[in-house]
């Protein structure tokens, strides 16, 4: 069973290390072609859909398995993510077979997630995960489905860009040049000229702001504080780091 996945804050990737020991990292792997028996990609709702780098993968990249299962981690809503990944699966003639979300705390610092809320959703995740590799083990099928009754995804993705967009980041004079930020970019958008420049192809993983040491990153009029501060616990930067380098 091979598992795929793409993460910012670590969500996704402690989710795809508890259901398979073979994860391959989106951000990093070769396109082409992967045969399994089971294969399973693992992704964040970015916007109530799948983000750009695993449409990316879905379209360029053929998945060859007869049983192609999808996990979405969130904050509350999946909106048409399964939707979107069976229709480009269908492009390759195949199909998703299996669905399932997990809302683990919010790492976007527009939508907080209150802190007793973040530790019920952390002591939840083992076995709702243990749920999940259950049925793709057994390779159980399920219906897809959808949390939101119209496509807003357009409407949202035009309110992240426009407040959140590469123009409207900046470092404060807390930045101390680390070059965290750069490294654990999962699309390389950061370049290290004393201090970071931002460019444009940023998947929005708000992974720069979330795991700045300083938190001498701002996102338009919005910087972090103690309660939109969130990384997963399970998961260090050097390992995000390493695994951004494979």
């Amino acid at each position: 069973m091979k598992v795929f996945y793409f993460t910012g804050s670590g969500n996704s990737l402690s989710v795809a290390k508890q259901l398979s020991e073979e994860v391959i990292n989106i951000a990093t792997c070769a396109q082409g072609e992967y045969s399994d028996d089971s294969i399973g990609i693992v992704f964040p709702v970015y916007c109530y859909d799948i983000p750009f780098i695993v449409r990316d993968f879905l379209t360029s990249t053929k998945l060859n398995a007869p049983y192609i299962w999808a996990v979405g981690t969130c904050g509350s809503s999946v909106g048409y993510s399964f939707y979107t990944i069976d229709a480009l699966l269908r492009k390759q003639g195949r199909k998703l077979s299996y669905s399932k979300k997990i809302v683990l705390p919010d790492s976007c610092i527009a939508f907080k997630t209150p802190s007793p809320a973040k530790e019920k959703m952390l002591d939840a995740e083992k076995d709702t995960v243990a749920s999940f590799k259950s049925d793709v083990i057994a390779k159980k099928p399920n219906a897809l489905f959808k949390d939101k009754l119209f496509r807003i995804n357009r409407i949202a993705w035009w309110a992240i860009k426009t407040f959140f967009g590469s123009k409207h980041k900046r470092v404060t004079d807390a930045c101390n040049g680390c070059g965290i930020c750069q490294k654990i970019c999962p699309t390389n958008n950061i370049t290290l000229e004393g201090k970071p420049a931002f460019g444009d192809n940023c998947e929005y993983c708000f992974g720069c702001i979330q795991w700045c040491p300083q938190r001498a990153i701002v996102f338009g009029k919005l910087s972090i504080d103690d309660s939109s501060k969130y990384t997963h616990p399970s998961l260090k930067a050097s390992e995000m780091i390493t695994r951004n380098k494979k």
